[in-house]
């Protein structure tokens, strides 16, 4: 911009950055093309580009000469289902490709096992629809035709295509050029015959009766035919919008488009997104920085609002991209359209005038087009391959990608409404989410809320935060800050809807601090900072037609994020002070193994006893979306966060506002007035200051009897919003805490779904209890769902019940995986990304012991794959090596176990406070846990520790101490007192007195590795001279000095 221009504030910046371009269209776009094969990976690209570029719903495509599993290449370049038939890699072969936001439900896919046709069936804006795509060989016999269409035409839909490469002309005066005979061959003959009887209509003839336009062209004959057709009922040529015969550039075949007519418009949105590689553009980054500071120079001037200031920087950026790239864009595209209106133009002069010479020039014109496209199509397959050989071998994101399991289709077909109603068009899916999350996100707070707030916190204490750590929350936002933040973000997710991704801000910083520290002071934020889009994602095992199926994820624009990460970076170290070690959901330092290793040891307390026990799981309905805002902030100040800290996050909830995407489409935005939103990295940890109250309230009511397991009553656990609730005496119990829950909700939002909350009996408990109101859990004594895993009675089922199903999904994963065109050492890279993370978290939560067998299978599975099913060449000690000492990394499941265990092991050594399984376990032990380590013989533990969570533990410590060669020697640390290997200790009172003394273990005998003399025990712990004898006993712990492990 120069100098002088008049400054841009005068436009709303919030209505061009969240402006969309909604096309209230009805129409679905067909195209039939036979591809003549689609093995050459550049071929492919050009294919789908061009179907891209099309806007193309469905494609029916002809000859793709692939094999089942290179089908599957096709599911890309926006196509998400592929439905296919093959024959042989090099022959036939047909597919139809269905556009990833389509809402089309196939219900049923008929191949044919010689590759000539792929017929489906569905449902789409509920209209039942069917299509059929066909390659009718030359010279095949006619039968075939007539009885794929008297099949097809047996589905009786409402829409009703077939379309493909028929090999026959149906007028060969006006279907062929040069004309040709008039009479039919047998298989035209066929195709007539049975659309007559059928009542189907040749489409393009219909619309075009006396038009001479060709869809295949053979160059040794020098002649152009009419072969690949669209065929729909005569009845449905209304619904037809248009149909048109395209350029034969690619191939030798051009292809077909059809339109069709749709009841209901089938609206759709179009969204900007920053494309983050334009950003590596050194002439394009140049250019943007001189235009924007020139930009902001003179308008920082002209305002004292930061906040549009900054509104209006990110909206001229946004225009000085989308200008950008268009005229980049259009220069590209200038000589390809320009050729592509002369071969048209060529084409029609050649079938008027056909002469020699202007068949030549349409070849050559053909052969510019299709030289075009080939190098846009390489360049895109060089970008590719430079990616797989940057990223390829490395274990990241991109490697993921390629492993990831292909989804289904994410569209949304139908959706049931709140009276019952099936929806089917897309304008009233979106309109039905919509109106769901309005009242989702309505506030129910009762007048009286804050009365029945204090009737509850009046009975709890809640911890609050030191003066030092309240001043680092309520500082204002400094620069540092922010750079912390950009820095920490990652690239590649999705945007808001103002369409910048993180990449932009990590390139381009500017008056973000200001436009911080204004809406401060405003007590509002800017209007594209209060904006979402909401995306969802279906919850596994749940109905696709309910609207409260979905996950609603927020996406937020990339600067709110950045507020949001500065305030939860800043909050996150003060919560472990002020939220009580129950709870291990996204708080520092804690972790949800310690949830499950906790459940596991009470079910074990309680396995032989005579008290009546119940675990209790809740589910919570939409919890983090139901939080009342009020009560957030009553709590905030309960806590003691400071006044700014709640007021930044009083400005967070001010007059927000969503739009719901369904299906490409952007419904109207609604305000929210509750709830914390899934996707700002705050909301998870106000969500855990907003579950404390409740959790604390649980604990200090006398009516609920919790699981008294030594000195300690257990009472609950919490990961976020999953809660175990551990009681006896159920009859009372349950009915005090259905009365703290209710009061609760009553003003937190919070609500139980009482239909999924289950109950698992402990100790003589057999039936379910007599509870007033009547028992509303749902009975489960075989066990439930927990953290994604299910929690079993016995601890002998934890392995079946989690592990098998767990394995079973790595061989078929490792199976996919061996057609992957990554290298030998990609695929090491592929195991560390793709199944260790998948292995470790049920290692690590579940503290069972995998045998020997079974790691001995999962290692032959992993050499299986990491040599392509062939020979090993070296074994999988030297790859399992790291690379320091020559080998490759590969993970070793079975050390990865041992890590796992080990890290219970060091809180036994440690006896770490934070534990909250700890106290339990070492309560089920005759002896301190440590202790058990150094004991002799494993079987003289068994005899005093029958906890088979505490024996796993310490069978992985006998095989470490064997695998580092100190299994045969005694250990320094070797308990003195109540070591079963040593009965004197038993026996002998007066050994207690040296525990007094601070004589405990072994070292104690030592200085230095120097075994101490009695005269020097004397004189260091102060024994008595009779206790000569008690030394003399205590060296037999030792039958040698250098037999002690150190």
């Amino acid at each position: 911009m120069e100098k002088g221009t008049t400054p841009l504030l005068q436009w709303d910046p919030a209505w061009i950055l969240n402006g969309q371009d909604t096309m209230a269209g009805n129409g679905l776009r067909v195209c039939t093309w036979n591809i003549g094969g689609s093995h050459n990976p550049i071929k492919r690209k050009k294919v789908l580009s061009f179907l891209k570029k099309e806007n193309i719903d469905i494609a029916l495509l002809q000859e793709t000469n692939l094999d089942d599993k290179e089908h599957l290449k096709l599911q890309q370049g926006g196509f998400g289902q592929v439905f296919f038939s093959s024959f042989t890699s090099r022959s036939r072969g047909v597919a139809i490709l269905v556009k990833n936001n389509l809402p089309l439900k196939v219900l049923n896919c008929v191949k044919d096992k010689f590759g000539r046709f792929v017929i489906i069936n569905g449902t789409l804006q509920g209209q039942n629809i069917s299509i059929m795509n066909i390659y009718f060989p030359p010279a095949h016999p006619p039968d075939f035709l007539t009885k794929v269409f008297l099949d097809f035409s047996e589905l009786n839909s409402d829409t009703a295509v077939v379309g493909g490469d028929f090999n026959c002309l149906l007028n060969p005066l006006i279907d062929r050029f040069p004309s040709g005979i008039a009479s039919l061959f047998p298989q035209a003959k066929s195709l007539k015959a049975i659309c007559d009887d059928l009542g189907y209509a040749d489409v393009w003839r219909a619309f075009h009766p006396s038009n001479r336009e060709f869809t295949f062209f053979s160059a040794p004959d020098g002649c152009q035919t009419r072969i690949d057709y669209f065929f729909v009922p005569r009845t449905s040529l209304q619904s037809v919008l248009s149909a048109r015969i395209g350029s034969i550039v690619i191939y030798d075949h051009a292809e077909v488009i059809l339109d069709i007519k749709l009841n209901g418009a089938f609206n759709r949105s179009r969204h900007w997104r920053l494309n983050t590689t334009i950003l590596k553009d050194h002439t394009f980054t140049s250019y943007f920085i001189t235009e924007f500071k020139a930009f902001f120079s003179i308008n920082s001037q002209s305002t004292d609002n930061p906040s549009l200031l900054w509104e209006t920087c990110k909206a001229y950026a946004r225009g000085l991209i989308m200008s950008y790239t268009a005229t980049k864009r259009r220069k590209k595209r200038e000589k390809q359209k320009m050729l592509e209106g002369e071969l048209g133009t060529k084409e029609k002069d050649y079938i008027k005038t056909p002469t020699p010479a202007l068949l030549k020039e349409i070849s050559v014109i053909r052969s510019t087009l299709d030289s075009l496209l080939t190098q846009d199509a390489e360049k895109k397959m060089r970008f590719v391959r430079q990616k797989l050989y940057e990223h390829g071998d490395k274990p990241g994101k991109y490697l993921a990608y390629l492993a990831k399991k292909r989804a289904d289709s994410q569209s949304i077909a139908t959706i049931t409404d709140s009276d019952g109603n099936h929806l089917y068009e897309n304008k009233l899916i979106s309109d039905s989410f919509k109106k769901f999350y309005t009242n989702l996100y309505a506030s129910e707070l009762p007048n009286d809320a804050p009365k029945l707030m204090e009737n509850l916190f009046c009975k709890i204490e809640l911890p609050t935060i030191s003066e030092e750590q309240r001043s680092l929350l309520n500082a204002p936002i400094t620069k540092e800050e922010i750079m912390f933040a950009i820095k920490n973000l990652q690239n590649g997710k999705a945007p808001g809807p103002d369409g910048f991704c993180s990449e932009f801000y990590k390139e381009f910083l500017e008056p973000l601090r200001d436009m911080f520290n204004h809406s401060f002071s405003n007590d509002q934020l800017p209007q594209t900072l209060r904006e979402a889009n909401i995306s969802l994602i279906l919850k596994k095992g749940k109905c696709p037609e309910s609207c409260s199926s979905y996950r609603p994820i927020s996406l937020l624009n990339v600067d709110r994020k950045l507020l949001s990460k500065i305030l939860a970076t800043r909050l996150e170290d003060s919560l472990p002070l002020i939220v009580k070690g129950d709870q291990t959901g996204f708080i520092k330092g804690r972790k949800s193994c310690n949830n499950v290793r906790r459940l596991l040891n009470v079910i074990q307390a309680y396995q032989q006893s005579a008290v009546d026990g119940l675990v209790l799981s809740l589910d919570a309905e939409k919890a983090f979306d139901r939080v009342e805002w009020s009560y957030l902030l009553f709590a905030l100040n309960k806590f003691g966060l400071g006044d700014n800290f709640i007021k930044w996050v009083k400005v967070l909830c001010d007059d927000p506002q969503a739009s719901v995407l369904t299906n490409g489409l952007r419904s109207n935005s609604f305000s929210i007035h509750r709830g914390t939103r899934q996707g700002c990295p705050l909301s998870p940890l106000l969500f855990a200051l907003v579950m404390e109250p409740l959790a604390e309230a649980i604990r200090v009511t006398p009516a609920i009897q919790g699981l008294l397991i030594g000195d300690v009553h257990h009472k609950i656990s919490l990961y976020a919003d999953d809660v175990l609730i551990f009681i006896s005496s159920p009859e009372t119990s349950i009915t005090a805490l259905i009365n703290i829950i209710e009061l609760f909700s009553e003003f937190s939002g919070y609500k139980i779904n009482l239909t999924k909350p289950e109950a698992m009996p402990l100790g003589s408990l057999h039936s379910v209890p007599n509870t007033s109101p009547p028992f509303p859990f749902k009975w489960s004594p075989s066990g439930f769902m927990y953290l994604g895993i299910f929690v079993t009675p016995k601890f002998q089922q934890m392995y079946k019940a989690s592990f098998v199903t767990l394995f079973d999904t790595i061989g078929q994963d490792l199976e996919r995986w061996n057609s992957l065109p990554i290298s030998w050492l990609g695929r090491t890279s592929l195991l560390r990304v793709g199944i260790l993370p998948g292995l470790l978290c049920p290692i690590q939560i579940i503290p069972v012991l995998l045998s020997n067998k079974v790691i001995k299978d999962v290692n032959g599975w992993l050499r299986s794959f990491k040599w392509s099913k062939c020979k090993p060449r070296l074994g999988m000690a030297i790859l399992q090596l790291p690379s320091s000492m020559g080998g490759l990394d590969l993970p070793n499941i079975g050390f990865y176990q041992w890590c796992a265990h080990l890290c219970y092991i060091s809180d036994w050594i440690t006896n770490d406070d934070s534990s909250i399984w700890l106290d339990i376990e070492t309560s089920l032990s005759k002896y301190p846990l440590q202790d058990l380590l150094f004991f002799g013989g494993f079987k003289s533990v068994e005899d005093h520790c029958n906890n088979p969570v505490t024996l796993d533990a310490l069978g992985v410590w006998r095989s470490v101490q064997r695998f580092l060669g100190g299994s045969k020697l005694t250990s320094a640390l070797t308990p003195v007192l109540n070591n079963p290997d040593f009965s004197p200790g038993f026996l002998d009172a007066g050994f207690n007195f040296w525990l007094n003394k601070g004589i405990r273990r072994l070292n104690d005998l030592f200085v230095d590795k120097i075994l101490l003399s009695f005269e020097q025990m004397v004189e260091k712990y102060r024994l008595p001279k009779q206790d000569f004898f008690r030394f003399l006993t205590s060296k037999t712990l030792y039958p040698e000095e250098h037999h002690l492990n150190w």
